[in-house]
This record gives structure tokens, sequence and C-alpha cells, in this order.
């Protein structure tokens, strides 16, 4: 394919992708019994780092007309695939807004400190955007930081603390959070996950808490996991559909167990190690002239200009007989 598509628009469960995987299981026959479509990993620096489309047929040219199909009604998406970016502050305001009228929570994806792609859980570019913006009833996690577990459980349920809460891994453009909390719950950090990401499997997030400041209540761990599942606010005292506004250092996997309690979905784009603009990565290895994002600029190698873009994408290649 001739563009890269960020991971916040790879899911599966939302537009686009989820309506072409149901054209391409549609197109599926006896002449064609297998079509594939990987949307790929655009923090892979080598050249065939890119959406791929593969198709088998009882002859070839069965095989190369359904791969172009799929890769015309692929290419058709690219407006599509270059979605909304919300600044912190931008998605807070966003969802305060929403929520006034909502039935259900507005979950905001704080994709660039997303543990499950390089993030380290700690950056606190949206938790100073819900207290700047005096967001209500809203909730955050997981903030990675033992020391800061620590001293709320040494202070205990009820107490105030000072802390510089998260911001300790160096990601530019943020720091550590020196505020005051309220100690509102404690807990050992075990307990099991019910949605259907981690599945049932026995978390261990270490001594944990949850902190308030104003109406944001905070879910600080001593250990690092995407949060991906609504238990992740349970075990330390927070009902998720309770909350107007929910924060989730997470992407993508989120989406299975929030989207059902969710009125909408929002990306935003703090301070963190992975981009959420894949055209921010520092790309050397790409195969020269692909779009580093939907409609965005083409590589070119280390110390050449960047190609024009050109709406027309280039022939598919062939397909596999």
């Amino acid at each position: 394919m001739p563009f890269l598509i960020p991971l916040s628009w790879q899911c599966t469960n939302d537009q686009p992708t989820k309506g072409i995987y149901q054209k391409l299981a549609a197109l599926e026959s006896d002449t064609i019994p297998t079509l594939s479509y990987a949307p790929g990993f655009p923090a892979a620096d080598f050249p065939d780092c890119a959406p791929s489309v593969f198709a088998y047929g009882k002859t070839q040219a069965d095989a190369d007309k359904a791969a172009d199909h799929i890769t015309a009604i692929i290419a058709g998406h690219e407006d599509d695939f270059d979605g909304r970016i919300y600044t912190p502050d931008e998605g807070v305001r966003y969802a305060m807004e929403l929520a006034i009228h909502a039935r259900k929570p507005i979950v905001i994806a704080d994709t660039q400190d997303n543990p499950g792609a390089g993030g380290d859980s700690d950056t606190t570019g949206m938790l100073r955007a819900l207290v700047r913006n005096k967001a209500t009833k809203a909730a955050i996690g997981v903030i990675y930081d033992p020391a800061s577990a620590k001293a709320a459980h040494a202070a205990g349920v009820g107490a105030t603390v000072t802390l510089a809460l998260g911001g300790k891994s160096g990601i530019p453009g943020d720091a550590p959070y020196q505020e005051t909390f309220i100690v509102e719950k404690l807990s050992e950090g075990r307990f099991v996950a019910s949605g259907p990401y981690y599945s049932g499997r026995d978390m261990d997030m270490g001594p944990s808490a949850c902190l308030r400041i104003g109406d944001v209540r905070v879910v600080v761990a001593s250990h690092k996991a995407q949060l991906a599942d609504q238990a992740m606010y349970r075990y330390v005292g927070i009902e998720p559909t309770e909350q107007s506004i929910l924060v989730n250092k997470s992407s993508v996997h989120f989406r299975a167990d929030f989207e059902p309690i969710a009125e909408k979905l929002i990306i935003c784009a703090a301070p963190g190690a992975m981009p959420a603009d894949s055209s921010a990565l520092p790309w050397t290895r790409l195969r020269p002239g692909i779009r580093t994002k939907p409609n965005g600029p083409a590589f070119a190698a280390p110390g050449k200009s960047h190609a024009p873009h050109s709406p027309v994408p280039p022939a598919p290649s062939p397909a596999i007989g």
C-alpha cells in the first residue's frame, strides 16, 4: 500500500477498518479461499513497513483481481485514516462539552504514552489538562510511579500528600506533576481482569492508590500495563461507568472493554514516546516514496528531499498465487 496507517485508525472495531474487513470477508469464495489485509505496525523502520494485502486464488488472475479490489478499497479510505488527533486541552474541553448531555463516559486515549507501544505510562500531560480545565467526574490511569504509590500507602486513606507524580521517564515536554492529592483508596494491586483483552488474567499492579485532585481521580501503580480493562479502575475504588470522562493510557486494546460503556472515543496526543502522527517518527529505512501517514509526505532516504504527495496510489504489487 502507498501510505502508513497510524495505530489509532487500525482498530477492527471502528471504521474504516471494520468495513474493510467486512468487505474482505464477503469476497472470499471457492475461487478466493483466503484474502487478508494487514494494516502494518507503523513504528517498524524497514522497507516493507506498510499495510499489505494477500490473496490466494485458484489462479493467478483470481488472486490478482481480489488483491486489486481490496487495495483500491483501502486506498479510497486514505482521508478516513487521517483522523483527528486533539491536543490535551482541546480533547478535555471537547470531552467536557460532550459530557454535559452524555449518558455514558467520554473516553480519551492518551495514545502517545501507551505502554503497549513503548510508552512508560507515566507522563502527566493529560492529567494536567484535566485539572487545568477543571474537569469533573474524571479519572485517568494508569500512572506508573512506585515512589508515589509508596508515599500514598505510608500516608494512609484520607491523608493529604504532596507528590512529584509521574513524569520520570524523561519525555521532552513532560515533567513530574508537583501537586497535593487526597488518598482515597489503597490496594496491593492484585485483581482479576474481566474484560476481553486481558480475558481473566490475574493482574498484579503492585502497591497502588487512587489519588484525587479536585474532582479528578488518578490510578497510580507500581507496575505498568496499558489500561485496557475496566477492572483497572475498579481495583482502586473507581467505578468507570459512573465517570463523565475517562483517560486511558492505551491506543487500541482498551476499546474492546470500553466501547460498550463509552458515549464517544477521542484520541489525544500529550507528550509521550510513541507519536500518534506516524510522520513524526525518525524514519531511515522505509521504501522510498511511501507516504509516512495518510495524505502525508513521501519518504525519501536521509539526505534527499521528500517527494511531493500524489493523490494517485501506485499500482499494487502482484498478488500471491
